[in-house]
């Protein structure tokens, strides 16, 4: 029998892992220690109550850091030191006022021209908020472990040579993850038998199987099958199921993967058009004529409710 049930993707939980924060700078009127610059522009010591120039997130400060005189191409940098892990994730996450775009980059040293990663991002409508704070974030995840520095360079500016403000500077540590498979794809296509579902993962780590649910208006899923995994393999494993009760032409499917202990992760639904003559399922037998309660990979018969008959071999129902 077929199971029914509510899938809420934002609800979804997968491997769990702890964040650190190593910095949550808010500024004050003393810089921060061990930060450092390339140019005298870079001023700490700036209250910025009168002007307002400071997020009035943080009760506790009325500060933050400011460029001087900033301008287009003056290559000015702000290094902040990092003790790196290789395979770890660090996010920075900072706001700024007038910078239209900065390069974010990594490296062992303040002024080391060979860098470990290196990100750029542009904020499309800096020219028209001037006064307006805009939140750039960017993940690294380096090939390195030692001391280095997280690089912040504002690279064009709206209205320069102007003051540039920098406030509300985190960096969190992600300690690396190893996740129950590496998926390559999930895939599928409408053929006149069903809707044919391919997956691959290039992969596994202690994988107990696949569940494949469906779904016509992407709220209310059944559950199709279950599909044991690889387990552990580092090699490539491919799938396949073919869903022959189709009577809709857009079905929706997702993939729900389940490892040894039990733990879950659902990948992105997809969508699958099939423009065939849609047939209501009445029954599957096998050879002999027994009806098949459940998709055991055998060859069997289906029966239509129109009378037509098809003959089918793989995981389908």
């Amino acid at each position: 029998m077929k199971r029914y049930l509510i899938i809420i993707l934002s609800l979804i939980t997968s491997c769990s892992f702890t964040q650190t924060y190593l910095v949550d700078q808010h500024f004050s009127n003393v810089a921060p220690a061990g930060w450092t610059s390339t140019s005298n522009v870079w001023n700490f010591a700036r209250n910025e109550s009168a002007t307002g120039n400071y997020r009035n997130v943080y009760d506790a400060t009325t500060y933050s850091a400011r460029f001087s005189s900033a301008a287009t191409g003056n290559s000015i940098y702000l290094y902040i030191p990092v003790n790196f892990v290789t395979g770890n994730t660090y996010t920075i996450t900072f706001y700024t006022k007038r910078a239209c775009s900065v390069v974010v980059n990594t490296n062992e040293l303040p002024n080391q021209t060979t860098l470990l990663t290196t990100n750029q991002a542009s904020n499309a409508n800096c020219n028209s908020n001037w006064n307006t704070w805009y939140r750039w974030s960017f993940s690294v995840v380096p090939e390195y472990t030692g001391a280095g520095y997280f690089q912040i360079q504002i690279k064009t500016v709206y209205g320069g040579p102007t003051s540039v403000y920098l406030d509300d500077v985190t960096i969190f540590q992600s300690p690396s993850v190893n996740l129950p498979i590496e998926l390559l794809y999930f895939k599928g296509e409408g053929k006149d038998i069903g809707n044919i579902l391919n997956w691959s993962t290039a992969s596994e780590l202690n994988n107990e199987s696949f569940h494949i649910y469906n779904s016509t208006d992407g709220n209310i899923w059944n559950l199709l099958t279950s599909i044991p995994g690889a387990g552990t393999t580092s090699t490539q494993s491919d799938y396949t199921y073919t869903d022959t009760d189709v009577n809709t032409t857009i079905t929706y499917y997702v993939l729900k993967q389940i490892d040894a202990d039990k733990k879950t992760k659902l990948f992105e639904p997809i969508s699958v058009y099939n423009k065939r003559t849609y047939k209501t399922v009445l029954r599957c037998t096998d050879l002999l004529g027994r009806v098949l309660e459940t998709s055991s990979g055998q060859a069997r018969i289906v029966e239509y409710t129109d009378g037509s008959k098809a003959f089918v071999i793989g995981n389908a129902f």
